[in-house]
Formats: structure tokens, C-alpha cells, sequence
């Protein structure tokens, strides 16, 4: 067991290497750092553009590459063997709390201050969905309404679709959670995403309390 310092400031997350060998820590002081786990001495210091606090961290699943978020929106990703930045992106609007890989390494998932997550293709540094889940409440209140409704003989409530919202009436399934966007198309969200990302997120903003 080792007990170590590294950073300047408080460190506001940690992460083991899929293989256990390395483990990564994010500082407020902007600094990403890797650390050989076995003999507690440090085997890269990364800085990327943002030179704003690191919030969160994660491996991807081969081990290769790191991404971080940032308090300044940035979403940045390394090389872990080579210590270099491959890319950094901003697509929030607040301080990014949390990422994830997806089990096979082609998706990333950031959740944010601003209420929202956004999935990105790591290897194009392109945003790919922005989910939204204040419209689920909205979609099962029109449920509770139409039910009623429908219970006392009198018209269903109308749906008015809007252009920014996404809703989702079912709950998780084993396949993951459907979510229904505004103009009826259909997006499936991975089981893996709603249980390491998207409950600890609405957990901690009380989205639905």
C-alpha cells in the first residue's frame, strides 16, 4: 500500500488501468497525472489546453487512451502510453462532473452541471446524442393525464411535441432505456450507461426529487 503526493491541489478523482497496473488521479490543479500502482511512483504528468480544475477520469477498456473532464466544459482525451493529447472538446455549458467508456471503447458519455449528457465518438472527438431528462418527467405526467383521462370517459391528453426535449415512458429494461425524441424517432441507451452514469448522475442533481 502507498500513500503518495503529487499534485498541488486537492485531487478530485482517481481510476485504476483495466489491467490494475497504473492508476490515473485528476487535480483541481489542472494536472492529469499516472501512477505505477505496485511501487507508488509516478509514470506521466499531463496537461492539456484546459488549464481549468479536473473533475473526473476514466480508462478505456484497453487501456490506451484517458479522458477527463474538466471545470471549464472540456472534455480532453490521451495517449497513456505516449503522454500526448489527442484531443480536447467543449460542447457544455457548465463544469463536466462525470465520463465513462463504453465496454468497447467506440463511445464516451459526459454528464455536466448544465443538466445535460452528451455521448461523443472518441476517435473523431464529434458529439454524437445530447439527452436531456427533465422531458421524462413531462412525458409521465402526460401518461398520469391521459390514464386518468381515459378512466373517466374524457378525450386523451394532447402531446405537444417541442424541438429540444427528449422523453422516455418505459422504464430500464434489460437491454438498457428507450428514449423517444421529440419527432418519434427511437435511441437506445446501453444498460452500462444508465447504471455507471446516468442514475449516480440524476441521484446526485435530484433530477426527480
Amino acid at each position: 500500500v502507498h500513500s503518495v503526493q503529487g499534485h498541488r491541489r486537492y485531487v478530485g478523482s482517481v481510476a485504476w488501468s483495466p489491467d490494475s497496473k497504473r492508476i490515473a488521479s485528476a487535480s483541481s490543479d489542472g494536472m492529469l497525472k499516472i501512477w505505477d500502482a505496485e511501487r507508488g511512483q509516478m509514470i506521466l504528468a499531463l496537461r492539456g489546453r484546459t488549464k481549468s480544475s479536473l473533475t473526473s477520469v476514466a480508462w478505456s477498456p484497453d487501456g490506451r487512451r484517458i479522458v477527463a473532464g474538466s471545470s471549464d466544459t472540456a472534455l480532453t482525451i490521451w495517449d497513456a502510453q505516449k503522454g500526448r493529447e489527442v484531443f480536447s472538446v467543449k460542447g457544455h455549458t457548465n463544469a463536466v462532473l462525470s465520463v465513462a467508456w463504453s465496454p468497447d471503447g467506440r463511445r464516451v458519455v459526459s454528464s455536466s452541471a448544465d443538466g445535460t449528457l452528451k455521448i461523443w465518438d472518441p476517435d473523431m472527438g464529434r458529439e454524437i446524442l445530447t439527452q436531456d431528462p427533465a422531458a421524462r418527467t413531462v412525458a409521465g405526467r402526460l401518461l398520469v393525464a391521459s390514464s386518468h383521462a381515459l378512466q373517466a370517459g374524457r378525450p386523451l391528453a394532447p402531446y405537444r411535441a417541442t424541438r429540444s426535449r427528449w422523453g422516455s415512458v418505459l422504464g430500464v429494461q434489460d437491454d438498457g432505456l428507450l428514449f423517444l425524441t421529440a419527432d418519434g424517432r427511437a435511441i437506445q441507451l446501453p444498460r452500462w450507461l444508465i447504471e455507471r452514469v446516468l442514475l449516480p448522475w440524476v441521484v446526485r442533481r435530484g433530477v426527480y426529487g
